[in-house]
């Protein structure tokens, strides 16, 4: 058994390190020469309060360009610095926020001072200042957008970038949801029927209370970057419930997490689920092993569920993948040892726990046979 999960778990790791040597291959976007780009700030109201050309060296990033330049109010995550106000621009973060938007000029296109958007390549970057590498002409549009999303430097009409994309994004998002929720019940129902392992009504108030504590948990901590119970309490659900009632949960705590935090996309939630899933299945091969096993073999998910998501915005945002990869490091390894820690110090008396109220009916029937 250990030698089989731990062919498993090297497979996983070959296949990722692949994925990684094959995005730092053809997937960089380091500033190789100097140039210019414009800077268009909008506000809400979609008025042009700053529209700058600026010159940057080789050596520069964006975000010190811009930071040289403006007045900026960041707050700072694993994905960089997040712009949530510029010069006159002062968002209220539950009706509006910064969003950034990128031009490129498309092949056999010269830059002229009269900006024409059709000959120019356009794309959302909803990422960290930091990742986005500097290109000669490049565009960087800083917009307060509404609720609504409608703000935007491009002219109307334009239908080319993420815009246009992430409706397309956003309804596959819907869709998938929506099958996924009508298998987990037709799954349920027909699985109840031919299942020797019957759903109780015990048993679906237990998952419920879990995927509650597990939500309640996770967005209690979100204070705290990266420390959470998340990974340690799948990690026992695993093991107790199974791969069946453990993916109910996952699957009530992705899209519940993805409603509240505002962030139903593909981006966050298809690595989100992708990362569960995979931590789900690894434990319950495990559930029999040692603590040690169970330990390491949870931390080795928590650090591909942070690739998972490297990958994502690598496919589907203009990022700088080294530069993403290198300002996740902190965050990557808070996780991994929030995860050592809790599964070292917590595994054991929670399981005992658990154990016994789902097993309660099971525990008791034995005891009158005993008695």
């Amino acid at each position: 058994m250990l030698k089989r999960i731990g062919r498993i778990g090297f497979a996983i790791l070959l296949i990722l390190l692949m994925i990684l040597t094959i995005i730092f291959s053809f997937k960089t976007n380091k500033t190789t020469s100097d140039g210019h780009i414009n800077v268009i700030v909008k506000n809400i109201d979609g008025e042009i309060i700053s529209n700058e050309r600026f010159e940057y060296n080789t050596d520069d990033s964006l975000y010190d360009l811009i930071n040289d330049n403006y007045d900026l109010e960041c707050t700072i995550t694993q994905y960089g610095h997040y712009i949530v106000g510029i010069n006159s621009i002062k968002t209220d973060i539950y009706n509006s926020w910064v969003w950034l938007e990128l031009a490129y000029l498309k092949d056999d296109v010269s830059y002229s001072d009269d900006i024409d958007y059709n000959n120019y390549d356009c794309k959302d970057a909803n990422v960290g200042i930091d990742n986005i590498a500097l290109v000669d002409n490049m565009i960087l549009g800083i917009v307060e957008r509404d609720s609504t999303h409608t703000t935007t430097i491009f002219s109307e009409g334009i239908s080319v970038g993420k815009e246009h994309n992430y409706k397309i994004f956003r309804t596959i998002v819907y869709v998938l949801i929506a099958i996924l929720i009508a298998s987990l019940i037709v799954y349920g129902i027909i699985h109840n029927k031919i299942s020797k392992d019957k759903i109780t009504i015990r048993k679906m108030c237990i998952i419920s209370l879990m995927a509650v504590i597990l939500f309640v948990q996770e967005e209690a901590l979100t204070i705290l970057p990266n420390i959470q119970l998340t990974f340690l309490l799948l990690s026992l659900f695993a093991a107790i419930f199974g791969i069946k009632y453990s993916l109910i949960i996952v699957s009530i705590h992705v899209i519940l997490d993805n409603v509240v935090m505002g962030s139903f996309t593909p981006i966050v939630m298809i690595p989100m689920f992708i990362g569960y899933v995979i931590l789900v299945i690894v434990m319950y091969l495990v559930k029999k092993e040692n603590l040690l096993i169970k330990v390491i073999m949870a931390s080795i998910c928590s650090w591909i569920y942070c690739m998972l998501f490297l990958f994502a915005n690598a496919l589907w945002l203009d990022i700088d993948v080294k530069a993403y990869f290198i300002a996740d490091i902190p965050f990557e390894i808070l996780l991994i040892l929030s995860t050592i820690l809790t599964m070292t110090y917590l595994y054991r008396p929670l399981e005992k726990v658990i154990y016994r109220e789902w097993n309660k009916n099971q525990i008791e029937e034995q005891i009158d046979q005993d008695e």
